[in-house]
C-alpha cells in the first residue's frame, strides 16, 4: 500500500575516521510502500499487494526476524528470488553505491515462511515522487 510517511533513510560508512559512504533520502519528495505482516509458519507464497517501477525506488529495507524466502512477480519465475536471513535486513539507497535488487518493475511479491516459527516480516520501499 502507497502512502506518505515523515521519515529519513540515511547511511554512512567511515574507515579510520575518513567518510567512504554518505547518503540520505527523506520521504517529502516519496512515497513509501510498505508491508508489515506476521507469516506463520508453513504459509507459502503470502501476497504482500507491493507494487512499484523499479527505476524510481530510492531506497528499501527488507527484514524479518526468521529465514524468509520472497518471490518477486512470480512464484513459479521470480526475479529475484530473496532469501532473507533472519534478523539480517537488506539495505538499499539509490546514489551510495549499491545495486539495488530490483532491476524490474515489481508487480507483486510473495513471501513463504518455512522456518518453524512465526515470522515478523517488514518491506518498506521508497519511490521517488508520488504513485
Amino acid at each position: 500500500m502507497a502512502q506518505s510517511v515523515p521519515y529519513t533513510m540515511a547511511l554512512q560508512f567511515s574507515v579510520n575516521g575518513i567518510q567512504v559512504v554518505s547518503a540520505s533520502l527523506s520521504a517529502a519528495d516519496n512515497t513509501s510502500h510498505s508491508y508489515v505482516d506476521t507469516i506463520a509458519t508453513g504459509t507459502v507464497n503470502q501476497p504482500t499487494r507491493l507494487a512499484f517501477a523499479a527505476e524510481e525506488v530510492q531506497a528499501y529495507i527488507l527484514y524479518s526476524d526468521q529465514n524468509v524466502t520472497i518471490d518477486v512477480n512470480s512464484t513459479s519465475a521470480p526475479l529475484p528470488a530473496i532469501s532473507l536471513t533472519a534478523k539480517s535486513p537488506l539495505v538499499y539507497i539509490a546514489g551510495a553505491g549499491m545495486t539495488s535488487l530490483f532491476t524490474t518493475d515489481v508487480t507483486e511479491m510473495f513471501v513463504s515462511n518455512a522456518s518453524g516459527q512465526p515470522a515478523n516480516v517488514t518491506i518498506e520501499v521508497l519511490v521517488h515522487g508520488s504513485v
